[in-house]
């Protein structure tokens, strides 16, 4: 069984008899492994996972949280999501225990491209940034994204990414407690 395929197609279900123009604004997902089942053990690509609901384009918000599965997040993947939501102001992707359940994250540059593309967006939560470039170049925009939640930070690039993000994000409102601990 593919329980895999099977939450897809529940996903394209529930988009094919939304309305169009939809209502619906924000969304809220949360899978639990013990509810789901992945024998091979394969990670989840998230944007094939939530490529469904990208039809309903009236969405504001969405959450969508894992526990206890592998997931595929690579940088082009978060920048797809957010260009089939063009009304996306939240973006919360959120697993647990991000050093053995993510497999590709995104980057600095990712960050960049989000920065200068999406601009109405306000809060990103992601489980991981990879590793920066070392030498890379961050250019000095002004976005207005005011929330940024980032589960696991590599140790040795704290310094780097957060000039980075301070060159990326002025407005950003600083904390360091992460809001799912």
């Amino acid at each position: 069984r593919n329980d895999d395929k099977a939450i897809t197609d529940s996903f394209r279900a529930l988009s094919a008899r939304l309305p169009t123009p939809s209502a619906l604004t924000d969304l809220d997902i949360t899978l639990v492994s013990g509810y789901w089942n992945n024998a091979s053990g394969s990670s989840l690509n998230v944007f094939r996972f939530l490529e469904p609901l990208l039809s309903i384009t009236t969405l504001r918000a969405m959450k969508c949280t894992f526990k206890d599965r592998r997931i595929d997040l690579p940088g082009e993947d978060l920048l797809s999501i957010l260009a089939g939501w063009p009304e996306l102001d939240t973006l919360s992707i959120h697993i647990y225990d991000t050093r053995k359940q993510l497999t590709r994250s995104p980057t600095l540059h990712t960050l960049v491209d989000v920065a200068r593309h999406y601009p109405q967006l306000r809060k990103l939560v992601l489980p991981k940034f990879s590793e920066p470039v070392q030498g890379a170049q961050i250019p000095t925009l002004a976005h207005g994204l005011k929330e940024l939640w980032v589960a696991h930070i590599p140790e040795k690039h704290v310094y780097q990414i957060a000039v980075a993000l301070d060159k990326l994000f002025p407005n950003l409102i600083v904390d360091i407690d992460y809001p799912f601990s």
